[in-house]
């Protein structure tokens, strides 16, 4: 509503400059009219150029002046995370396919996707952390095929070959497990951990 208020308060400034410098143009022809005997042609339509010109300069700077100081008066708006702020007071939707924050980046840029992809710079795009198509098994990476945390039932790989991919745990319905030993540590809903053999139990 502030917005508007003072972009509707910026047209009828521009309406009223735009009136002063019709009247100066029109004064300043009144003015050669009855100076023809002291100037000439060419040096009256110089004088006129130089006061039409730096008329018309003084009333852009003081435009822009006066938009600036508008937007850094107005109130600082507060976005969602799938939006990013613009001049102070506009949210603008993260403009990324699958982009769930861009609050940092603006809205051409991304800070987070969706679980399973991560941002590329190259391509604007946020991309599948591996290669798998019918689940998600890298729920957040850096990079392609360098996951930062795997999805339940998998283990994160930290040293050699199995560095940032995600390793299946030991036995069946483990949710998570230790990296360095693949023991299980929790089992997924509707299971319980058997502390004597290490397995996942029906509840």
């Amino acid at each position: 509503m502030i917005l508007k208020f003072f972009n509707f308060i910026d047209i009828i400034i521009e309406f009223v400059l735009f009136g002063i410098d019709i009247y100066l143009m029109h004064n300043l022809k009144q003015q050669g009219l009855g100076k023809v005997g002291v100037y000439n042609e060419a040096e009256r339509r110089k004088k006129f150029a130089m006061k039409f010109r730096n008329s018309t300069l003084f009333w852009l700077i003081l435009t822009a002046v006066g938009f600036i100081a508008v937007q850094f008066t107005l109130e600082t708006k507060y976005c969602t995370s799938d939006q990013a702020l613009e001049w102070f007071s506009i949210c603008t939707d993260c403009q990324v396919a699958g982009c769930t924050s861009c609050q940092k980046s603006g809205p051409y840029g991304c800070d987070e996707c969706v679980k399973g992809q991560f941002f590329d710079r190259e391509t604007a795009m946020c991309s599948d952390c591996d290669k798998f198509e019918d689940h998600t098994i890298c729920e957040k990476c850096s990079s392609f095929d360098n996951c930062l945390k795997c999805s339940a039932g998998y283990k994160l790989g930290v040293a050699g070959d199995e560095a940032g991919k995600c390793i299946p745990c030991d036995g069946k319905n483990c949710a998570n497990c230790d990296d360095k030993t693949s023991l299980c540590l929790g089992c997924l809903n509707t299971f319980y951990l058997d502390a004597v053999d290490n397995s996942c139990k029906a509840c």
